[in-house]
């Protein structure tokens, strides 16, 4: 063991905050390691970007597994059998089972390319083409811990992109995505350094321990 913390990324789509993740972790940015992709679509771009990095994939279909249940099951395993601290879910459009939730509870978080709890419960793009035709003026991503409700865990970090009068889905949904790919790294570094506390709803994020001089002054 390297003292860096484990985490696995779920994932079901192209993989792009996956890649954010993985490139902080080459720079040194993150005092992560990503031991293993999981996804339930053999299809999944983000499998690529895993096996391109050197990192461990499972793929688990529900066929394959022979039902939902068997295949939730596997991905409950294959968490267990990596010795994996954090999970995270990255575009990922399935619901863990209960064993999951509870094993890992307040140790799996999801990004939303909402301000949640608005337009909760939808996939990329629906989210923001729910906020443009609400008329927002400000949408963004938050990132937030899973419970049983969907979306509507609670809240660890927010960022704020405003709407244009002229934006598409597409043209909103790029300017969040440049700011899920700060803020994503930047949590699970939070969780790397243990500053993260769940108080019911509220998230409480310690200040980062300054570093102690060699200097005179003290």
């Amino acid at each position: 063991m390297n003292g860096r913390l484990r985490v696995a990324v779920l994932a079901s789509g192209r993989g792009s905050n996956l890649q954010a993740l993985l490139d902080k972790v080459s720079s040194g940015d993150l005092s992560a390691e990503i031991v293993l992709v999981i996804s339930n679509s053999p299809r999944c771009m983000a499998l690529e970007r895993a096996r391109s990095a050197g990192v461990p994939t499972e793929c688990i279909t529900k066929n394959a597994a022979g039902g939902r249940g068997p295949q939730l099951e596997r991905f409950h395993q294959a968490l267990l059998a990596n010795d994996v601290e954090l999970v995270v879910l990255a575009g990922f459009n399935l619901i863990l089972s209960r064993a999951t939730a509870e094993h890992y509870e307040n140790r799996i978080i999801n990004i939303h390319p909402s301000l949640l709890p608005a337009f909760a419960g939808g996939m990329a793009p629906q989210p923001q083409e729910d906020a443009i035709a609400y008329g927002v003026k400000v949408s963004g991503c938050t990132v937030h811990l899973i419970n049983d409700d969907v979306d509507g865990g609670p809240v660890i970090a927010q960022v704020a992109v405003p709407v244009h009068d002229d934006d598409t889905p597409d043209s909103l949904a790029a300017r969040i995505l440049v700011e899920e790919h700060k803020i994503l790294p930047a949590v699970v570094q939070w969780f790397a350094e243990g500053r993260v506390s769940v108080h019911g709803r509220i998230v409480a994020i310690a200040a980062e321990k300054a570093h102690q001089s060699s200097g005179a002054g003290r």
